[in-house]
């Protein structure tokens, strides 16, 4: 299979998750604007807005079955759900979902063999919006024995599309979104 590295830039571009008050390049108060969530700096010029979250995540398949984790940390401790995560600024969301995967998994896919299946948008009570990727994948396009990374997951298995509404899952449609993934197959 296709040799994955993941590479960290030296420098990235600031991305503001909240309403911007200050210039992240020099520190400046802003000149807010009341048409955009955001303002322009007076010392530098730019445009300073507020930036959705972008995260992605994978359905990988294995026959009539498909990987779940169970989340350790965060406001998803306790449930089963995709392997993905956030993504990094430099990275596309099918880099982000094959990152992921492999973070909390150990299990690696090229992201030229992930398909695109939804994108999900999520309102969170403080007001941030998630974008979230969603990707199809098959268990034989991996490589890696699938084991957990317990600093982020407490358990990864492949289970029964069937039984996925037998499980704690984060969001509310995902045995549902499952099923349809698995039926189109």
């Amino acid at each position: 299979g296709e040799k994955i590295q993941f590479v960290r830039p030296e420098r990235v571009d600031v991305v503001v998750r909240h309403s911007p008050i200050y210039c992240p390049y020099c520190g400046r108060e802003l000149d807010l604007r009341e048409d955009i969530d955001g303002g322009v700096c007076p010392a530098c010029d730019e445009l300073v807005v507020k930036q959705h979250t972008v995260a992605a995540h994978t359905l990988v398949f294995d026959g009539d079955r498909v990987l779940v984790v169970r989340r350790t940390a965060g406001r998803r401790q306790g449930t089963w759900g995709f392997p993905g995560g956030h993504a990094e600024v430099t990275e596309s969301p099918a880099e982000t979902a094959s990152r992921e995967l492999h973070e909390e998994t150990r299990l690696a896919i090229a992201p030229s063999r992930l398909t695109l299946e939804t994108i999900l948008h999520e309102q969170n009570p403080d007001g941030t919006v998630y974008l979230d990727v969603a990707y199809v994948g098959d268990r034989g396009d991996t490589s890696g024995e699938l084991r957990p990374n317990e600093s982020e997951v407490s358990a990864a298995e492949f289970v029964p599309v069937g039984e996925l509404g037998e499980r704690s899952l984060f969001r509310d449609g995902d045995a549902r979104r499952a099923l349809s993934v698995y039926a189109d197959r």
